[in-house]
């Protein structure tokens, strides 16, 4: 198996952009993270809301720029017709199914430009079932300021292996906060449309 392993790692290094993360070990250590979550939030009733915030933040790649519980940002879902802004989330039906769309930021020569971006395909039935469930009028934040506290405490704290993972191999948290995005395989909006149909 690590012969395998070797010629795998060996044929990853000769691609554009250098060595990608062996996926074993990505799926391992958010197996990690969600086991390390499901022991501190055991009993919250928010838990839901959590997880939410938590896989939209590693998704987004920003849970490596967090530095307190003060940086986390308050989510919002808009409707199909509201213009796209930073940490908005909207459903979308197009060709026979629906889809979680986030905003995304661009930085371009005449600034930043905030763009539609529809969830990976792994997450979007996830995202699909808990965005459906908040309104689009809501005032509240998905998470409060104690929430907030408990998300950044989880997030901070370092996750020890299991005794069940442990066998296989694991990212360091900070590479794992990182590659998110090369690893879920984000497709342009426009290409993803013209490759679905009924």
């Amino acid at each position: 198996m690590r012969f395998q392993a070797a010629i795998a790692k060996k044929n990853r290094s000769n691609n554009s952009g250098g060595i990608a993360p062996d996926p074993l070990h990505v799926v391992n250590t958010l197996k990690i993270a969600i086991i390390h979550f499901n022991r501190l939030f055991h009993t919250a009733k928010d838990k839901e809301s959590l997880l939410f915030t938590f896989i939209y933040l590693w998704m987004t790649q920003q849970l490596d720029s967090l530095t307190a519980a003060d940086d986390i940002p308050s989510l919002s879902h808009v409707t199909g017709k509201d213009a796209c802004a930073e940490h908005r989330l909207r459903i979308i039906y197009t060709n026979c199914i629906s889809w979680v769309e986030y905003a995304l930021r661009y930085s371009t020569s005449t600034g930043v430009v905030w763009q539609w971006q529809p969830v990976p395909s792994a997450l979007n039935h996830f995202f699909y079932r808990y965005v459906k469930t908040l309104a689009t009028t809501a005032q509240k934040p998905l998470l409060n300021v104690a929430l907030k506290q408990q998300l950044w405490r989880f997030i901070d704290k370092s996750w020890k292996t299991p005794k069940l993972c442990a066998q296989y191999g694991r990212l360091r948290k900070m590479s794992f906060f990182a590659i998110s995005r090369s690893w879920l395989n984000v497709v342009p909006i426009s290409q993803r449309r013209q490759n679905q149909s009924c």
